[in-house]
């Protein structure tokens, strides 16, 4: 009933899937990685309007504990036969839905369409696209006699802008009395800009370590010595650039940078700061209080 993959494209599309759950009969959702977003797929096929009030609430009941497990980041698609006509009337809904619906009467599959992808801020992407109502159609009865568009995909509402097209495909054998339904969408992505990395402090207290601060010694006074042997007459910007990255090297190859990100070596510092800046007093205090709560 939907089509989004060329025939070229499926072995590709098929390595991109991550997971799949067969909810009920009447429901089943897929997951696709892709470069620039995940995209989750649910398949449904509503009751009819003949049904009773009690399966269509079973069903909107399910549907809706899945759009709730659905990642807030993904690219959600709700597609499928969902037995409700639309017309041009969006009044209320216009976020929703657009102006170019085909049906001629509405019933309660219709409003319940309408109020619960209005509440789930979801898109109606057929109605958006105006098209010859031949083109709009998605099922005919046996023999061809009524045509009806009950077939929608719907699309969530940070997404919605994304569809270029939606557009039934009558010529497509597909063994059904359903139509081929194809969407065309296009993703406009905001450029992410890496941020700068900021490099963890040495780990400067094993200098206090008498054989740590004589090898960091060591390996300094012989950097120096080949940098005095192969210097010649270069500017000051230079000399300093040599300089620094001789500081570096020797530091890292002899102490080494401290582990945990530079928020985590900062709020460590400032709780031993603060340990250490306590009085004599406070600390027997707190040493009495800690000894009467144990004895209780």
């Amino acid at each position: 009933m939907a089509h989004f993959l060329e025939k070229s494209s499926i072995p590709q599309a098929t390595a991109t899937l991550t997971e799949w759950n067969m909810v009920s009969d009447r429901i089943i959702t897929a997951r696709l990685r892709s470069q620039q977003v995940k995209v989750t797929v649910i398949q449904i096929y509503a009751p009819t309007k003949e049904s009773d009030e009690a399966a269509k609430a079973a069903f909107y009941d399910q549907l809706q504990d899945e759009l709730t497990t659905v990642p807030r980041h993904d690219l959600l698609l709700v597609i499928g036969d969902f037995n409700a006509q639309l017309n041009g009337d969006c009044s209320g809904f216009e976020v929703t839905m657009g102006p170019h619906g085909s049906g001629t009467r509405t019933n309660d599959n219709s409003e319940r369409l309408r109020s619960f992808y209005a509440s789930n801020n979801l898109c109606i992407g057929n109605t958006f696209f105006q098209h010859k109502r031949i083109h709009k159609m998605t099922w005919r009865s046996p023999g061809g006699l009524y045509k009806n568009k009950i077939d929608y995909i719907c699309i969530s509402k940070r997404w919605c802008l994304s569809l270029l097209d939606v557009k039934s495909r009558r010529g497509a054998d597909v063994g059904s009395d359903h139509n081929l339904l194809v969407a065309k969408s296009r993703l406009k992505l905001m450029r992410s800009t890496p941020k700068p990395q900021r490099p963890r402090p040495f780990n400067v207290t094993k200098l206090k370590e008498t054989p740590i601060a004589q090898q960091f010694q060591l390996e300094l006074r012989n950097c120096f010595k080949i940098l005095a042997e192969t210097g010649g007459e270069e500017s000051v910007e230079n000399d300093w650039t040599r300089l620094h990255l001789i500081v570096i090297e020797s530091a890292t190859t002899t102490i080494g940078r401290r582990r945990g990100t530079y928020r985590n070596i900062k709020d460590n510092e400032r709780c031993t700061n603060q340990s250490k800046g306590r009085s004599p007093v406070a600390n027997h205090r707190s040493t009495r209080k800690t000894m009467s709560r144990a004895l209780r």
